[in-house]
């Protein structure tokens, strides 16, 4: 895995360091969270402002990230988009769109991205949490 000091969240644990942040880590994410410049997609930005309209969560992404930023330094990727839309057009493994841009920012990026998402762990090489006995 080659991992840059750039550690990406996907949208799932975004939510989880605002509402439960002292839930279990595996000790490969865990270590990645601590030590890691943490940084997040526009797209999961957007997917987090999806999941406030439709009640999922219920803070806006603007809270949610703020918060997020002043506790962990958690901060937007700003890698130009056509790069991110260049390394999006070779996943062709998921339809979500949500995802395939997540997954595209970390690549362009060369960092790891921290998801519990199976489909993502399975086809994604830098894509970081732990054995299928995790969630």
């Amino acid at each position: 895995m080659t991992v840059s000091p750039e550690v990406h969240l996907d949208t799932q644990v975004l939510v989880w360091l605002y509402v439960e942040p002292q839930r279990f880590w595996p000790a490969p994410a865990r270590l990645l969270l601590n030590e890691g410049r943490l940084r997040y997609a526009p797209m999961a930005r957007l997917e987090l402002r999806y999941l406030f309209e439709i009640g999922r969560i219920k803070v806006t992404p603007e809270v949610l990230l703020s918060e997020l930023s002043a506790k962990l330094g958690v901060a937007e990727s700003d890698l130009p988009y056509s790069r991110v839309v260049d390394a999006a057009e070779h996943i062709d493994w998921t339809r979500d769109p949500f995802d395939r841009l997540i997954v595209a920012q970390a690549m362009a990026a060369g960092a790891a991205l921290v998801t519990a998402d199976h489909l993502i762990r399975d086809r994604f090489p830098d894509a970081v949490w732990a054995s299928a006995d995790h969630p």
